[in-house]
């Protein structure tokens, strides 16, 4: 257990970021893990007054509990479960957050990649959802081919490439996060160049104040929104209930995730280090958040991985 506990110091040798101290063994009690385990919360209470009233307890559900919670929005869990699925874990959906989308902000980046050639020095994506809309937005304005995209992750690439705007992309960070982009981002010569960042109207300021403390001109525009799911079904609030292991893909997810459950206890694997740090800030048990010291796909499965393997000894020794 307490090589278990270790920062960096997994049996197989994953590449694992904790925040922890490196002598802080991860609790193993059962009891503990659904300690807080009352309920769904207010915008879903209807439902899940019907379930409880019921007796739909986690210890009832227990035997029928998927292994791993997937809650990235409705369609975007399928690379995560496929790679899950192919180690051998079940998986089970539950959706927490779903995106609206911002038709002013939509219609000011057309605007800047019709008419901004000569002006704009990059566009920033950084996310898959913000690549989607990016690419939707550029073929309105006529798929201009003068963009420069810096593109942060693996997956934000990929959906700029299956949309045709992989040839625009002109810079990827060393680390797929938006405060190593706004360090690394190259800086044109001559004025103060002039940065478009089509994002969420939840992201964080980070890349805005990095690039702007390096003296570059940030037009961030909300393009799109994010918000909880409005409802469950009844085997979603019992997974929910009963659940050991729960991935989180942004801090969106994390907060609904809080606001609809209450739980902090679980064992949290998230994609990437936003999330991780969303995760203490919300309140989980720190010892029980993971992410990989790279973001990614391969890395979230591995982190997951992991999890799963100290739950099995854990089991095993109980």
């Amino acid at each position: 257990m307490a090589k278990m506990a270790k920062m960096m110091g997994f049996s197989r040798g994953v590449d694992v970021m904790r925040v922890s101290s490196a002598g802080r063994a991860i609790d193993g009690r059962r009891t503990e893990r659904h300690g807080g385990c009352t309920g769904l919360r207010s915008f879903v209470r209807g439902r899940v007054g019907r379930v409880l009233e019921r007796g739909a307890t986690a210890t009832a559900f227990a035997s029928t509990s998927p292994a791993v919670l997937l809650t990235r929005e409705e369609s975007k869990n399928d690379k995560l479960r496929a790679l899950l699925e192919g180690r051998g874990y079940e998986t089970f959906e539950l959706p927490l957050v779903e995106h609206t989308r911002n038709e002013g902000g939509r219609a000011d980046l057309v605007h800047e990649l019709a008419g901004g050639e000569g002006r704009v020095d990059w566009f920033i994506t950084t996310s898959p959802e913000a690549a989607v809309v990016f690419t939707d937005c550029w073929r309105e304005a006529g798929s201009p081919r003068w963009p420069r995209v810096a593109s942060i992750g693996k997956g934000t690439t990929r959906a700029l490439e299956e949309n045709g705007a992989g040839g625009l992309i002109g810079f990827t960070p060393s680390k797929a996060t938006g405060k190593v982009l706004a360090r690394e981002l190259p800086f044109p010569d001559g004025g103060a160049p002039i940065v478009v960042y089509p994002s969420s109207e939840l992201a964080s300021g980070d890349v805005e104040a990095g690039l702007g403390s390096r003296g570059f001109r940030v037009r961030r525009i909300n393009t799109y929104g994010t918000r909880p799911v409005e409802s469950l079904t009844e085997a979603q609030v019992q997974a929910a209930s009963a659940a050991e292991v729960v991935t989180f893909g942004s801090p969106s997810a994390i907060r609904a995730w809080k606001h609809l459950t209450g739980r902090t206890d679980v064992f949290s694997c998230c994609i990437g280090g936003t999330s991780h740090e969303a995760c203490l800030k919300n309140g989980f048990e720190e010892a029980k958040v993971y992410s990989p010291s790279k973001p990614g796909l391969e890395g979230w499965t591995d982190v997951v991985t992991e999890v799963m393997d100290l739950l099995a000894t854990e089991e095993g020794r109980g």
